[in-house]
């Protein structure tokens, strides 16, 4: 397991839902299972999680959050949509493949520190964040 998705387990993912995350999210079969449901998911830490301002929910509204409290670049990518997910990529197009397509996606700017994550769930948008 990468260090992002080892840091995401260990600090975004509720205490007694991590052995099986991880163990999910290490076995391909069970990933997709993992992914499949994870724009859904109950299994974050609330507490890390702040809701964006709608008026905020833009690819320059987000993009510009996260490069505030210190996001690279780069990210990387835990996805419902097979094509992203496992992927690194330039933060500015992750969240243009992201936003808005309802597919439930963790975007990892500082493994275990900053992230976005974009629910299935319509209009349903975070920033995790552990100080």
């Amino acid at each position: 397991m990468i260090d992002h998705e080892e840091k995401f387990v260990e600090v975004f993912v509720r205490e007694t839902k991590r052995d099986r995350v991880r163990e999910q999210l290490v076995s391909p079969k069970h990933r997709r299972k993992f992914t499949g449901v994870f724009g859904h998911s109950t299994d974050f830490q609330p507490e890390l999680a702040q809701q964006i301002d709608p008026k905020l929910q833009t690819h320059t509204g987000i993009h510009s959050i996260l490069v505030r409290k210190g996001a690279p670049c780069d990210c990387y990518l835990i996805s419902e949509d097979t094509e992203l997910d496992g992927k690194s990529m330039d933060l500015q197009t992750a969240l243009e493949e992201v936003i808005g397509y309802g597919n439930g996606t963790f975007v990892s700017c500082i493994p275990g520190k900053l992230g976005y994550f974009e629910s299935a769930e319509p209009g349903l948008r975070y920033i995790f964040e552990k100080r």
